[in-house]
């Protein structure tokens, strides 16, 4: 199952004001017109590029309000968009309700022309069924399908549109839920830790300090007593929330996003209209499924788990730098998954079996100018595709980062060195046969070096501004 990419651009489906990859919708109807005339025979009603922000659809659909159906009308509140519903989750489940009941009430509009198709977005309520089924040459939810996208009939269309609300509802309110289960076994943990401490203190106590044995064992009853209702409770989360069932319908969703992000990669320009929570999606999935999960439900059980995490990685290192992505947030949370992805071996190994081409465009990507964009991940990706091979840290985990809690074991700076032996090659072939990628790249790292070993060097002076009544120089500090 996928989300066809011309849901995203032809206005069937109203996505309110989220926000797409390539910016504001209204930006992107009015730079990629021309595209959507040429790939898709879609031409953008002239009235739909004059609205700029969610608040004037808001205001048309409230001044019209009065010109509405007499039946919609008359259905007391429940299918118009009432005031309170400024969630889109809310205001788009409000929508579906009512979806059945004005499709009937509405009259049909005469088809247009087959060549071109002029289009405008229409919310939920004023569409027909012949809007989301289509007939007589209309694809209906299908329409404007791109040259890339295979011409294969795609029974009940209405169902691509309740893929697309789950694939919502998961990014809105499902991820948050699924974290907030895993502050239990959090709790568990300590709990239990607390109450063997408890124990041992017991075990050490004096005879004679009888007030001290009763205090410990009133701490060691209440720690039971909490151990034991936190322990029925995360029973019950990992058999109902954290289940094997639940596991495979996120992994499912997982893969629905990667499909859809792949077909609307292939429309070239249009990419930029799918909307940023795909790509949320298809990272937060993974995580839930790396991190929120019982360990008793492994990954590795998961049907083409390797190949899913080739496609995942795929979409990383393509999309961290890809231009048509310009929202900041998506990009460093694209960035920022990359990273995580190749501090794991088994992750890292997922990234070394993309196609070369497209691991030797995810290097040159790294070594690029790190002008307008973030550098420190940029850097710990570099560092982490070398670390524990020939040079840089190889402990297991860094002296300053000894004590640690045992909730963070799983951190990404806390993972033992894997590097990549592969990756090394193809950045060394990158910058022996580039000159100038070679000169600004280190270019770029000196310039970096050279501004932490100031602010190194102010903090010194910050530190210890005076030995022996006579003000340090940047000399002496560099001759100690």
């Amino acid at each position: 199952a996928y989300v066809p990419p011309q849901l995203f651009y032809n206005g069937k489906v109203d996505y309110f004001d989220l926000q797409r990859l390539g910016g504001l919708l209204s930006h992107l109807k009015k730079t990629l017109k021309d595209e959507l005339a040429s790939k898709t025979n879609i031409i953008i009603d002239p009235a739909e590029i004059l609205t700029t922000s969610m608040d004037d659809l808001d205001e048309d659909e409230e001044s019209g309000a009065a010109q509405r159906p007499f039946g919609a009308a008359a259905m007391g509140g429940a299918l118009a968009r009432p005031s309170w519903l400024s969630s889109p989750t809310l205001g788009r489940a409000n929508r579906f309700l009512s979806t059945a009941a004005v499709s009937l009430m509405t009259p049909r509009r005469p088809l247009a022309p087959p060549e071109k198709v002029k289009v405008r977005t229409l919310a939920v309520e004023q569409r027909t069924e012949e809007d989301i089924e289509g007939s007589h040459g209309n694809d209906g939810l299908l329409l404007g399908r791109p040259l890339e996208e295979p011409d294969q009939p795609i029974a009940e269309k209405s169902l691509l549109e309740i893929v697309d609300g789950i694939v919502m509802m998961y990014n809105l309110s499902v991820h948050q839920q699924l974290g907030k289960m895993v502050v239990v076994s959090d709790d568990v943990h300590e709990y239990a830790m607390a109450l063997k401490d408890t124990e041992e203190k017991i075990a050490r106590c004096p005879a004679r300090r009888a007030d001290i044995l009763d205090e410990l064992q009133k701490s060691q009853k209440v720690f039971a007593e909490k151990l034991n209702h936190l322990s029925r409770r995360l029973a019950w989360i990992n058999a109902t929330v954290y289940s094997k069932e639940k596991m495979l319908d996120v992994y499912w969703l997982l893969r629905v996003c990667i499909r859809t992000v792949e077909h609307a990669d292939h429309t070239g320009s249009l990419f930029a209209f799918a909307p940023e929570f795909y790509l949320n999606v298809a990272m937060n999935a993974y995580s839930a499924l790396k991190n929120y999960f019982s360990p008793a439900n492994s990954m590795d059980d998961l049907p083409g788990y390797e190949d899913t995490l080739t496609q995942l990685a795929a979409i990383l290192a393509k999309h961290f730098a890809d231009p048509r992505i310009v929202g900041t947030d998506i990009k460093d949370s694209l960035m920022q998954a990359l990273a995580s992805y190749v501090c794991y071996p088994q992750s890292l190994r997922a990234v070394e079996r993309i196609p070369e081409e497209q691991r030797v465009a995810m290097m040159r990507n790294l070594l690029a100018p790190y002008e307008q964009r973030p550098w420190a991940q940029t850097n710990w990706i570099l560092v982490r595709l070398w670390r524990g091979c020939g040079f840089g840290y190889r402990y297991t985990r860094l002296p300053h980062l000894l004590k640690t809690k045992p909730e963070d074991t799983n951190l990404p700076s806390l993972q033992k060195p894997c590097p990549s032996l592969l990756l090394q090659r193809h950045m060394a072939e990158l910058l022996s046969m580039d000159k100038d990628m070679a000169a600004s790249f280190l270019n770029s790292v000196l310039n970096q070096l050279n501004w932490a070993f100031s602010e190194f060097i102010g903090m010194i002076q910050e530190q210890l501004p005076f030995v022996g009544g006579v003000p340090l120089k940047d000399d002496d500090l560099l001759v100690s």
